[in-house]
């Protein structure tokens, strides 16, 4: 009964997630139809501009609408949307009150389109704004910036990065090194992204398993090599578990730098998990892994579970850590058979190898790639193997 259990406990814990908030003082319920208004409140995020659009999410803490004289006490969160670049001097924690025309998402429920109000619903934003010109935002000074300055480092830290990709490098290629570093893909044009879904490594885009797992393995390598330095250190502690337990923070402090999307979450609680693992000398075992670290992520946020990139990731995972011995058996034999191979048969095991390790994610996620985006590629497999390694790497 314990698993029917947890399912039903979890069924409620994300449906009460998805339905619309009840407090009286939540923006939902202040605004009824679209109205414009004057928000206070603090900058949550990075800003995004697609090259025409900018969109910001703001924390609210005041609303005055336009028939009252007052500020009204209000919270959540509100997307807010312009023609045009976000000015360069509001970061994320910044204090600021702007002038907007709010009104709630609203989807055309047609069967097997795009939800939007789901998906923002699944980024607790429930209501939408828009601003006629960049002149009806205005940073205030505020007593709590330094502390909100604090929180946001992150957002920070990727806003400054994103900027100096911007002015450094042409728009195409800032646009993919945004993606690659700080899992901003909100500038990359419609021409690569088709590019990438039809060669089947869009998944690059999304930071990920390989892309923490090379952070994970520089910042080993780095933090050995200093630690190592050390007679005193070598002769009284296990360097190595004490190398890659100080690696844990550090890739918690990657995910915050590329925005804490489902899959670079997955990838770095399940690094932790086995970096755990091995310092305390446990068994490796796969399914409690991946099931542990699909239930931080849903405990905190249970309406990832509805998400492609959820389902996708965790597919992908799955398929690598299940299917792929299967398909190694098969195709290749008892890897752990002891026998001697020349260096041609080595490669040729590493390529076959690595051809099975994207087949068996690819046979993985078809299914959900099919549902949600009615396509596949049949050359993914190929192209995974030849693309994957080199852009993450580089």
């Amino acid at each position: 009964l314990l698993p029917l259990c947890c399912l039903f406990i979890g069924y409620l814990h994300g449906y009460t997630h998805m339905q619309p908030p009840s407090s009286s003082q939540h923006i939902y319920n202040l605004v009824q139809t679209k109205t414009e208004a004057i928000l206070t409140g603090h900058l949550s995020e990075m800003v995004t501009y697609d090259g025409r659009m900018s969109r910001a999410v703001i924390d609210l803490d005041s609303i005055r609408k336009k028939e009252a004289k007052l500020q009204t006490s209000a919270h959540g969160k509100v997307r807010i949307s312009f023609h045009g670049k976000w000015p360069h001097d509001i970061l994320p924690g910044d204090y600021i009150v702007i002038r907007s025309i709010i009104k709630r998402p609203r989807s055309y429920y047609t069967p097997g389109a795009f939800d939007y109000e789901q998906f923002l619903a699944q980024k607790e934003i429930w209501v939408t704004g828009f601003i006629s010109s960049p002149l009806f935002i205005k940073k205030l000074s505020d007593s709590d910036s330094y502390f909100f300055s604090i929180i946001h480092v992150a957002e920070r830290l990727r806003t400054h990065i994103g900027t100096y990709l911007d002015h450094t490098l042409p728009h195409d290629f800032a646009s993919m090194y945004r993606a690659l570093l700080i899992g901003d893909r909100s500038s990359v044009s419609a021409e690569i992204m088709e590019l990438f879904k039809a060669t089947g490594v869009f998944h690059i885009l999304a930071i990920s398993g390989l892309h923490v797992a090379v952070i994970a393995t520089f910042i080993y390598l780095i933090l050995y090599w200093i630690i190592s330095r050390s007679e005193l250190l070598l002769l009284h502690f296990n360097v190595r578990k004490v190398v890659a337990s100080l690696s844990i923070p550090l890739l918690l402090a990657y995910a915050l730098l590329a925005g804490m999307n489902s899959p670079v979450m997955r990838a770095v609680i399940m690094s932790s998990i086995v970096i755990l693992a091995l310092c305390t000398d446990r068994k490796k075992s796969p399914a409690p892994l991946v099931a542990a670290a699909a239930l931080i992520i849903l405990i905190s946020q249970p309406q990832q579970i509805f998400t492609a990139s959820f389902q996708l990731s965790f597919a992908a995972t799955i398929g690598i850590l299940f299917i792929l011995p299967h398909l190694h058996h098969f195709f290749v034999g008892d890897l752990h058979k002891e026998e001697k191979r020349s260096p041609l048969q080595t490669s040729k095991l590493y390529v076959i190898s690595g051809v099975l390790v994207s087949l068996a994610a690819t046979l993985a996620t078809t299914p959900i790639t099919l549902s949600t985006f009615n396509r596949i590629s049949t050359i993914g497999p190929l192209a995974n193997l030849i693309v994957e390694p080199v852009i993450c790497l580089w």
